[in-house]
């Protein structure tokens, strides 16, 4: 199993080196060889369908990508009594919508959202996940006063189990600037960019890409005000 663990990991690097052609071969060899080594496809197996998922959808092949998914979802839920079980199939859960969001697919984020909130049996970080999510919908519907909403009970719930400089925090504070700026809350949305601009810098310093979708808000914002040489600067 181990020859099979190492292609899997080969296949990581060459997809952050983008790679992806080669990577995407790795990644089916994994899953071949498993199947010829352990006569079957379990749940150990999951991690080598979704990391060919993310591949997938990093190439905007959503579509490929959703199969994938559900493949690793429907091989979780033959044993859904497994704890790990359940937590993989949440985060596949998470997958899954990120690529319905991404294709503004939002019915069927919905779906996804609301089975995963069947599944979450109390609050942990996973729950605070799937409000996220949950947020970006509604922001998307244009249900900007839902979204507000759901972002803050999102950022209460992550204070609540993560450090204050997590990224999480930072990536609600993101969403939920741009909610405040369509609900023409501009102050606000000013405090808000920043604190998520202040744990950003911190955990990817500037002109990585995480700062970059903070400045395309601020660009927005100082749009929105009128502000229009300061946009043009950024």
């Amino acid at each position: 199993i181990e020859p099979v663990h190492s292609l899997n990991k080969i296949g990581l690097c060459y997809q952050k080196l983008y790679n992806y052609e080669y990577a995407d071969s790795l990644f089916i060899e994994a899953i071949e060889k498993y199947k010829i080594v352990k006569d079957t496809i379990d749940s150990d197996a999951v991690i080598f369908y979704n990391n060919l998922a993310e591949s997938m959808a990093e190439q905007a092949e959503f579509s490929y990508s959703n199969i994938l998914l559900k493949t690793s979802i429907a091989i979780l839920q033959r044993d859904s009594t497994n704890k790990d079980n359940i937590k993989n199939i949440i985060r596949t859960y998470h997958k899954l919508i990120k690529n319905h969001l991404r294709t503004d697919s939002l019915e069927q984020a919905k779906i996804y959202i609301e089975e995963a909130f069947k599944i979450e049996d109390k609050v942990t970080e996973t729950v605070c996940n799937t409000n996220l999510y949950n947020g970006i919908y509604f922001y998307k519907l244009s249900q900007y006063r839902e979204a507000n909403k759901v972002l803050t009970e999102c950022l209460d719930c992550y204070k609540s189990y993560l450090k204050p400089t997590s990224q999480s925090i930072a990536e609600t504070y993101l969403v939920l600037a741009q909610v405040k700026i369509a609900l023409a809350e501009y102050d606000k949305a000013r405090e808000i960019i920043n604190k998520g601009l202040k744990i950003t810098i911190k955990n990817y310093r500037k002109k990585s890409e995480r700062h970059a979708n903070y400045l395309k808000v601020v660009a927005h914002l100082d749009k929105e005000l009128g502000n229009y040489q300061e946009s043009e600067k950024i």
